[in-house]
């Protein structure tokens, strides 16, 4: 059930953003002037290298003048679910929910007929925060939601998304090597064709633990060390090309921190797609799965 269509904001405004530092310690700052230009060309050459590996990219255009240094990031504030529509998200940082833009939101309806939207953002009035696959690692086949509970995952949302969407809830929490919670489930893990990458040392111990542990039967599992999920080695996203041949995207910094035989094991599954991002990584905090929005249209979408 991977998707061969995704969607890409190319950033006009991006930079190191001073509300979202706090809760994200993968966030570094802006080392030279030209950083956003640098992220642009970056966020451009991976659209062309998805493109050029046969899945079928959508750009959506970022308004400069709302001055969104994370726009980089939609997967964030969106998700879609085919006939079941799309659900937009209560993010933590003012600044994000200006990302939640009408044109894009019209685009993905009229291009994709993703016509139902549940609009979880109104529980940004009640401080609660879901902050879409950020926030869910969602396995489509299985119907299972795992999720990394933090201050922009809140377990009441996590419950209410599965209740609606028929997915079993996994979550656990998690604290990485200065004892913090890590800020997203989804550079703990990945998962897709058969296989988890996955960081279990990040995992605190208790029942949240042993239901993760025991929901991963079944699937194929790579244990992450803490320094390859720091190099975000867990933030892969699994696709597949409009051909069908099962893809798997990672950022050179990630793909770069495995072992021979880690590596084998996902080319034994996939076709790796290897991603040059190392400014929106370092300055953002986030990687290669972060910029990607699957799209999964409804079934009356026409190509």
């Amino acid at each position: 059930m991977a998707s061969s269509i995704v969607g890409m904001v190319v950033p006009k405004a991006f930079g190191s953003n001073p509300e979202t530092a706090s809760t994200n310690s993968f966030q570094g700052e802006g080392v030279t002037s030209d950083v956003g230009q640098m992220a642009q060309s970056e966020a451009e050459r991976m659209a062309d290298q998805l493109d050029r590996s046969g899945v079928d990219v959508r750009v959506f255009q970022d308004d400069p003048a709302l001055s969104l240094p994370d726009a980089v990031f939609p997967n964030n504030w969106v998700s879609t679910h085919g006939d079941d529509g799309l659900v937009l998200y209560p993010m933590l940082s003012p600044n994000r929910r200006r990302e939640r833009r009408g044109e894009i939101i019209q685009q993905l309806v009229t291009e994709f007929g993703l016509s139902n939207i549940h609009n979880f953002a109104v529980h940004e009035l009640s401080d609660q925060f879901l902050e879409g696959t950020g926030s869910l690692v969602l396995d489509r086949e299985r119907k299972i939601a795992y999720a990394a509970l933090s201050a922009r995952t809140h377990i009441d949302l996590v419950e209410e998304w599965c209740d609606i969407y028929g997915y079993r809830a996994v979550p656990f929490f998690t604290q990485d090597r200065q004892r913090l919670p890590i800020y997203h489930t989804n550079v703990v893990m990945g998962l897709g064709h058969g296989m988890c990458a996955i960081c279990l040392w990040s995992v605190q111990s208790g029942k949240y633990r042993d239901d993760l542990t025991e929901s991963l039967d079944g699937l194929e599992v790579i244990d992450l060390s803490p320094q390859q999920m720091e190099a975000f080695a867990g933030n892969w996203l699994a696709l597949q090309s409009l051909r069908g041949e099962p893809l798997g995207v990672f950022s050179s910094t990630a793909w770069y921190a495995l072992g021979a035989h880690q590596k084998a094991k996902i080319e034994a599954r996939m076709s790796p797609v290897v991603v040059e991002i190392p400014t929106i990584e370092k300055v953002g905090g986030g990687s290669a799965r972060c910029m990607l929005l699957e799209i999964y249209p409804a079934s009356s979408f026409a190509r």
